[in-house]
C-alpha cells in the first residue's frame, strides 16, 4: 500500500485554507502593481525594483491570512540572516512557506531556512511515504515532516495576474524538486472527497465554496 504525497496534500490541507488562499492570491499581482505604480511615487526604475518585494510580502500576508482563518498552526518565523520574516503553516503532515518562482518547474532563490527545511524530505525520493514491500516497511511521516514550497508566478499575458499557483516539493538537497502539484487540481480532488455521503461536506466548506475562482475567470472579470 502506497501512500502518495498528492494524497497526504489532499487529505492533510484544509480545504478552506486553499479556497482562501486561490481567492487572496487572485488579488496580490493587482494590488501589488496598484501600490507601486500610484501609491509611492515612485519612477518606472524605482517602481521596477520595489514592486516584487511589495508582491512577495503581499503573497507571504495571503499565506497567513489563509492559515489563520483555516485553523492551522500559523506561525511568523525569523530568517536565519535576520533580514526578513515569513510566514509558515502547518497542518497535519504538510509545513508550507510560499515563494515567488520566474517559471512553473522553477525553484525559488536559494534561502537558508528553506534549504534546512527541506532537509525534512529526505523520505520523498521513493514518491511514496509508507510502503509495503515483501521484507522493507518505511514508516510514514510524522505531523509537521513534509515541507513543501506554494510557487506562484507571473502570468506571461497580464502583470496584474499570477499565472500558476502550485505546490513543490524539493528534495532534501534543495536542488531539484520530487514531484509538483497543481492547487486547483487539489481542490477537484477535495472537492471529489467532500461530497462523499459519508462526510459532512457543511463542516468542511461551509459557505465559502463559491468564493474560488480560477485564475482563467480572473482574467474574464478584468
Amino acid at each position: 500500500m502506497k501512500t502518495l504525497i498528492k494524497d497526504v496534500v489532499v487529505e492533510d490541507l484544509p480545504p478552506v485554507f486553499l479556497i482562501k488562499l486561490i481567492d487572496l492570491m487572485s488579488n496580490v499581482y493587482r494590488d501589488a502593481k496598484v501600490k507601486t505604480d500610484e501609491g509611492l511615487g515612485l519612477s518606472t526604475k524605482g517602481v521596477d525594483f520595489v514592486m516584487p518585494y511589495v508582491r512577495c510580502a503581499k503573497a507571504d500576508d495571503a499565506l497567513y491570512q489563509a492559515g489563520c482563518e483555516a485553523g492551522m498552526n500559523t506561525t511568523v518565523e525569523k530568517a536565519v540572516s535576520g533580514a526578513h520574516q515569513y510566514s509558515l503553516v502547518q497542518s497535519g503532515r504538510l509545513s508550507l512557506t510560499i515563494s515567488y518562482v520566474c517559471g512553473q518547474g522553477a525553484l525559488p532563490r536559494p534561502s537558508k531556512h528553506r534549504s534546512q527545511y527541506s532537509e525534512l524530505n529526505e523520505h520523498l525520493s521513493q514518491r511514496s511515504l509508507f510502503d509495503l514491500d515483501d521484507d522493507v516497511m518505511r514508516p510514514a511521516a510524522n505531523d509537521g515532516d513534509i515541507y513543501g514550497v506554494i510557487l506562484h508566478g507571473t502570468d506571461p499575458c497580464d502583470d496584474t495576474l499570477p499565472g500558476f499557483l502550485r505546490i513543490g516539493f524539493p528534495n532534501q538537497n534543495f536542488t531539484a524538486y520530487e514531484e509538483i502539484i497543481d492547487l486547483h487540481d487539489v481542490h477537484d480532488a477535495q472537492s471529489l472527497r467532500y461530497r462523499k455521503p459519508d462526510i459532512d461536506v457543511h463542516e468542511q466548506y461551509q459557505i465559502i465554496e463559491p468564493t474560488l475562482k480560477t485564475m482563467d475567470e480572473a482574467k474574464e472579470e478584468d
